[in-house]
């Protein structure tokens, strides 16, 4: 793969200190005089010309590279484009000059590229597929037989272990002779050049099929230099004393300038499926057709912490402490959820897919866990939140219709106040309206009310008002309202009821409390007791106002009477 000639055996030996400042006084007035062309020390030949030729291809695919220098694999690959420019370059010098030391010269300097070729071949492929674990660590490791190979060229008139002599051939040709040193160096950059293509066709199996077209082209622009540089090595290079690697490489520009173009080389770089999985928060568990393991990623790895390698092991025995994921991996559910208590508490869902070949046989399973244990947490704390803001909004509810009930009702008795029968009352007298039926008011007065304040006291009074409110309340039907009108005054609006009904039921209020006050007072207020007047829709009145003052001239009626009775209206316009 380098520019040297083949090797025929020891040719000259010159040794010595002052061989060595003979040389590179010869070797500084050559590159002094290289600077220009001389037509007498120079000469073109077709080798020489098609060298310059295949540096300008690559010239010209530098110049496209240099833009995505920045990319994965940009950097090497520049390098590799100036490493074979170099070689190039000096190699067709090389072949153009016609003394033998500028030859020799030119060719020690085109060892600053020649020998990089390789390694700039090596890095470019292993980080353009990703493959870092095959790099030596640290990287300059690679530099040391390249290093000691220039610096082998350059001092090769002390040792002569690169190049052992030299034989002019036709055409302007010189052949070098090589040594131990050359060996090595050749057999290094082979076994760079076969690393890079192992590590390529490897990774053509990892990555997505979109993006093995760029592998190959990388591996044919690879073959190319690599058979050039066998036949040459081998003594059967097509132009007898020429190593046509050079013009090789540049033909294979040519094909990474058209994969630059074409297939986004350096523009969209693969990623590695490996790379992706194992990178991945969610654990990935691949099973073959007959249930064996086939991949897992780290993350896997590090929730089931499973014994040893799992690799083509049965699923159902590496996965033994764990049923509930084994009953979901075997089931058809398509997206199963699992709960696992060891090593640590998760919540699973599960999303699977089938890997199927090209002809649609079915070759195992691809499951993907996400660990869900955090949203189901907060599922969990959203509910006890909601059921937290549930009961509160209850109990805010309840005292809101606690409330409202205190607003509406009287706190001594618990009967319904003046304004709600206000509200009430009109709001009934409608409905009754509407429906075609009657509705009665009764007006209730407790009869020595005033007297029993004076001789008991008021607390005797407010006793005797909350038992005749927990009366009323057992006596009145579901639909009835009864109210305190004020102080010992009460009404009871009753839709639906006649008068005559009406005027009953009133009756049976009465009795019941002149048999209640005796019993609850010990017999203290005996002279206590009601009187009541009833009043009727439609037939004694049809607005609300009206009604009521019906009702209380029925009660002061009663009262008129001599109280502890109950009289309705109809009667007492029959006795006027």
């Amino acid at each position: 793969m380098l520019t040297d000639r083949p090797s025929r055996g020891p040719k000259t030996d010159r040794s010595g200190l002052a061989q060595i400042a003979q040389d590179s006084a010869r070797n500084l007035k050559i590159i002094a005089e290289s600077a220009v062309i001389d037509l007498v020390e120079w000469t073109i030949t077709a080798g020489s010309v098609a060298l310059l030729v295949a540096a300008a291809s690559m010239l010209a695919t530098l110049a496209m590279v240099w833009p995505r220098r920045a990319a994965v694999g940009g950097g090497p690959l520049t390098g590799l484009l100036l490493a074979m420019l170099v070689w190039t370059v000096l190699t067709g010098l090389e072949q153009a000059a016609v003394d033998v030391d500028t030859k020799v010269t030119l060719s020690a300097f085109s060892y600053f590229g020649s020998v990089a070729v390789p390694v700039f071949f090596f890095l470019f492929c292993v980080e353009y597929t990703q493959s870092d674990s095959w790099l030596p660590r640290p990287r300059w490791l690679l530099w040391i037989i390249p290093a000691l190979s220039v610096l082998a060229a350059f001092t090769n008139g002390w040792h002569h272990q690169l190049w052992t002599g030299f034989e002019p051939e036709p055409d302007n040709a010189l052949l070098y002779l090589h040594g131990p040193a050359f060996w090595v160096m050749i057999a290094y950059a082979y076994v760079l050049i076969v690393a890079a293509v192992v590590v390529v066709i490897l990774a053509i199996g990892r990555h997505d099929r979109g993006y093995r077209g760029q592998f190959w082209t990388v591996l044919w622009s690879a073959s190319l230099p690599v058979l050039g540089s066998l036949a040459y090595v081998l003594g059967l290079s097509p132009i007898p004393g020429m190593d046509p690697t050079p013009i090789l490489f540049a033909i294979a520009s040519i094909g990474l300038a058209w994969s630059l173009l074409q297939q986004g080389l350096l523009v969209v770089v693969p990623i590695a499926q490996a790379t992706v999985l194992q990178n991945l928060q969610d654990a990935v568990l691949v099973l073959d057709a007959e249930g064996r393991i086939a991949l897992v990623n780290e993350t896997f790895t590090q929730w089931f912490v499973l014994p040893g390698p799992v690799v083509g092991q049965p699923a159902a025995e590496m996965l033994a402490d764990w049923p509930d994921l084994m009953d979901a991996i075997e089931g058809d559910d398509a997206e199963p959820q699992v709960k696992i208590l060891r090593p640590h508490r998760r919540f699973l869902d599960i999303s699977r897919g089938q890997v199927r070949d090209e002809r649609g046989r079915l070759r195992g399973q691809v499951l993907v866990l996400r660990d869900v244990t955090a949203l189901r947490m907060s599922e969990r704390q959203l509910r006890e939140a909601n059921i937290r803001l549930t009961t509160q909004l209850q109990t805010i509810q309840t005292l809101q219709e606690g409330l409202r009930e205190q607003a509406l009702r009287d706190a001594l008795t618990g009967l319904f106040n003046r304004r709600y029968m206000e509200e009430t009352l009109g709001r009934e007298l409608e409905r009754a309206r509407r429906d075609g039926e009657p509705l009665s008011l009764v007006m209730i007065d407790l009869d020595h009310f005033k007297a029993l304040n004076d001789e008991h006291g008021h607390a005797a009074g407010d006793r005797v008002l909350r038992w005749f409110g927990d009366l009323i309340r057992t006596k009145v039907r579901p639909g009835d309202v009864a109210c305190r009108y004020g102080g010992e005054e009460f009404l009871l609006i009753m839709p639906a009821a006649s008068q005559e009904v009406a005027r009953k039921r009133a009756e049976e209020i009465r009795v019941a409390f002149a048999r209640l006050i005796p019993i609850a007072s010990d017999h203290q207020y005996v002279n206590v007791t009601l009187s009541a007047g009833v009043a009727s829709y439609p037939q004694d009145a049809d607005t609300p106002s009206e009604l009521r003052r019906k009702a209380d001239v029925a009660l002061y009626q009663a009262k008129a009477a001599g109280r502890d009775q109950v009289v309705a209206y109809a009667s007492v316009t029959k006795s006027s």
